[in-house]
This record gives C-alpha cells, sequence and structure tokens, in this order.
C-alpha cells in the first residue's frame, strides 16, 4: 500500500528565489486559485521540504548550505490534479514562466531544499536533451 500525504484544506505554492517581475504575478495566480504562497530565499536551502510546506514533524534547519542554488523554483503542496490543471493555466496566462516545479511527495517532503533543487534541474535538463 502507497502511503500519501493528506493534502491540505488550502493548497500551498512555496515560491523560492522568485524574481521580483514574478512575486506579483504569483500573489495574483495563488488568489485567484484559492492557494496560499509563501515566498522563501536561500536562507532556507537547508530545510527539509516538509517544513517549508507546513508539516508536522519537520523543524527549521538553522545550517547554512555553501553555494546554495539561485534558481527560480515552485513548489506545490495540495493540489490535486483538477486545481494543478488550474494553476499551470493561470502560470501561462499570467506570463509566469518558471521552468523548476515540483509537488511535494512522500518521498521527496524529508529533502533538503537544496537537494531537491539539484534533482530539479538534472531532470529538467534531462527532459530538455530529449525534446531536441
Amino acid at each position: 500500500m502507497k502511503s500519501r500525504i493528506k493534502l491540505p484544506e488550502k493548497s500551498l505554492i512555496i515560491g523560492y528565489m522568485i524574481s521580483d517581475d514574478n512575486i506579483e504575478n504569483l500573489k495574483t495566480i495563488a488568489s485567484l486559485s484559492g492557494s496560499e504562497i509563501k515566498f522563501t530565499g536561500m536562507e532556507s536551502a537547508a530545510d527539509k521540504v516538509g517544513y517549508l510546506a507546513g508539516f508536522s514533524g519537520f523543524e527549521k534547519n538553522d545550517a547554512v548550505v555553501e553555494n546554495p542554488p539561485s534558481d527560480e523554483v515552485l513548489i506545490l503542496s495540495g493540489f490535486n490534479n483538477k486545481s494543478m490543471d488550474r494553476l499551470l493555466t493561470l502560470l501561462r496566462k499570467y506570463n509566469t514562466a518558471i521552468p523548476l516545479k515540483c509537488i511535494v511527495t512522500q518521498h521527496n517532503q524529508s529533502w533538503e531544499l537544496y537537494k531537491l533543487i539539484d534533482e530539479l534541474k538534472k531532470e529538467h535538463a534531462q527532459m530538455k536533451n530529449n525534446n531536441r
């Protein structure tokens, strides 16, 4: 039996290293999609994804990551298929292109954010190479 993450009452968009150009769009998109939004930066690179998503059992990590990622990333929690489709439509409508995106899963909730971002960058590069 697969273990699942219980979806929270309200979906959450976590924006890491979001540019000023995209912050207002993401606030609008969050409002229109009925989601909460939270922005964070390099100071959170060592935190577990579950902590950033507000899951119980995770605590703030005060470790400092040398050379933390500077890429814009969206981490999504509590989205079902319908709400995910709506969010992606809104991102396109508001011309908010953030290539690195993921959903919080049972598997990645215990990863440090910087490790998750490194994995997302590898996957993104591989997808780009496969589409050539």
